[in-house]
């Protein structure tokens, strides 16, 4: 009756208890070790593209200040092209001035 079954049902609770725990234990320690696998692979990689992330702002960093300098340069080579420029011009007026006399 009913005894038989609560008894049947306490001994294989118990046998399943004492086989299953360690297996339990087992696979348990063995999600730890998967976690924490893919919690240093994470932590890898996200280091890893910080680094990536890094080297591209310093490069970005390095061509916006070659950029600065060329356009101060193109700046200073216009304006010195365009004083060169004047100064031709205000030749050629000497010289008209010089054959009208």
């Amino acid at each position: 009756g009913m005894n038989v079954d609560l008894k049947q049902c306490q001994a294989a609770a118990s046998k399943f208890s004492e086989h299953d725990f360690a297996d339990l234990a087992g696979k348990i320690e063995q999600n730890e070790l998967n976690i924490s696998r893919i919690s240093h692979d994470e932590k890898t990689r996200n280091a890893s593209t910080g680094d990536a992330i890094e080297r591209l702002q310093s490069t970005v960093d390095r061509l916006s200040s070659e950029l600065r300098a060329l356009q101060s340069s193109t700046r200073t080579s216009h304006e010195q092209q365009s004083l060169e420029f004047d100064e031709k011009i205000r030749q050629m007026m000497q010289m008209q001035k010089k054959r009208q006399e």
